[in-house]
């Protein structure tokens, strides 16, 4: 049984194995963000890794990453690599707002992110939040799944 759980979490139960892969995974000592590659799942489980704005904006654009909250944090993270690259924060915001347009969460990250002095401690409290709320969403319908 498959389980897309808020576009963040992809859970997988068979008969003989669970398995739990997280989408989003951020390294702030390497300023790498790796995306769990959704267009080849439920098949195979890639991530992608991303060291830049551009490479973040790529990811959105080829649909590695789906769902608006997921949207939203990666660009939030585009914006921190970024910043920690010392590259030109308005290009970054130009690119990353470019790379699926009508997505609600991209603009709504890239707006919270874009004046703030720590771009990278803002991304991640972006990410914790959804990690959060998608707790709270299991937590609350998990009884329906009995």
């Amino acid at each position: 049984l498959i389980h897309f759980y808020k576009s963040r979490l992809y859970h997988c139960t068979t008969t003989r194995t669970t398995m739990t892969l997280t989408a989003i995974k951020y390294s702030a000592t390497t300023s790498t963000l790796s995306l769990l590659d959704q267009r080849l799942l439920p098949e195979t489980t890639k991530y992608i890794d991303c060291t830049s704005a551009l490479e973040a904006a790529s990811a959105i654009n080829s649909m590695v990453v789906r769902g608006a909250p997921a949207i939203g944090i990666t660009a939030a993270y585009g914006m921190a690599m970024a910043q920690k690259k010392g590259e030109d924060l308005a290009e970054a915001y130009k690119v990353l707002a470019a790379s699926r347009p009508t997505a609600v969460n991209l603009k709504w990250a890239l707006d919270r992110i874009k004046d703030e002095d720590d771009m990278e401690e803002v991304a991640i409290s972006i990410h914790n939040e959804d990690i959060e709320l998608n707790k709270k969403l299991g937590d609350n319908g998990a009884h329906f799944m009995k």
